[in-house]
């Protein structure tokens, strides 16, 4: 693989188009790279607890994202992954993680690159400390929610893996590590500053909702233990040769 040490950053293609989309600008008084002003993203299906994954932001938005590099921190980034089977064991998790308080989300998995339709992460920075919340969390959730509920640990993110295939075969490009350390002095620190955790109370409600609503349409009804046998879509008339109309 050719070296990618003297790959251009400021005239590469993808940071020009990001440049052009206000993704990113140059700031003026020293040429640095920066975000617009960082935004709770109300789309996502996700609900964070105690997210401080500081190489999230710069492993996505420039390492992979802008130079389609495998970022050197996602070879560090082990995650726990649990599978809830329907909507309760997805709410049930959520308990689990806000009572745990560790780096963690939960959500609905609308990917089509995920065969899941909820999903649960807890973040690890090292295979050892992963191997440890591996034990930890099947410990919790198989007593608390279900023994058969599964829970497994992974390396790093999906995106990677479709771009990169196997995560054990996972490395860096010849040259990277001196490109990264270019980068690290053209992109200033709003692209290295944690994730916050926490929604306003409305958000967060409102993402609980988008849960249901995902359920439904997955024919998932054990949501009606939630919302306590009320459908959320009216539901058709059933008719038979013995229905009078």
């Amino acid at each position: 693989m050719a070296s990618v040490e003297q790959l251009r950053i400021y005239h590469h293609p993808n940071v020009q188009r990001a440049i052009k989309n206000k993704e990113i600008y140059v700031r003026a008084r020293d040429g640095m790279f920066c975000r617009p002003e960082p935004e709770i993203n109300t789309n996502s299906p996700w609900l964070f607890e105690s997210v401080d994954i500081k190489p999230c932001i710069w492993c996505h938005k420039v390492l992979f994202s802008l130079f389609a590099l495998c970022p050197s921190p996602a070879l560090d980034c082990w995650k726990v992954v649990v599978r809830p089977r329907n909507v309760l064991e997805l709410v049930a998790l959520h308990n689990i993680q806000k009572k745990m308080g560790v780096p963690s989300k939960c959500g609905i998995e609308p990917r089509e690159n995920v065969a899941a339709n909820y999903g649960g992460y807890f973040y690890n920075r090292s295979f050892e400390d992963g191997l440890e919340r591996e034990a930890e969390v099947s410990e919790i959730v198989h007593k608390e929610i279900n023994k058969d509920v599964p829970v497994f640990l992974k390396r790093g993110c999906t995106g990677i893996e479709e771009m990169f295939g196997r995560s054990d075969k996972w490395k860096m490009a010849e040259g990277q590590e001196a490109l990264e350390a270019r980068l690290n002095k053209c992109f200033d620190e709003s692209f290295k500053e944690p994730k916050t955790a926490g929604h306003p109370e409305d958000l967060e409600r409102e993402i609980f909702e988008e849960w249901l609503h995902f359920a439904h349409s997955r024919g998932d009804m054990s949501y009606l233990r939630i919302t306590k046998g009320r459908y959320l879509y009216p539901q058709p008339i059933k008719y038979t040769e013995d229905t009078k109309f």
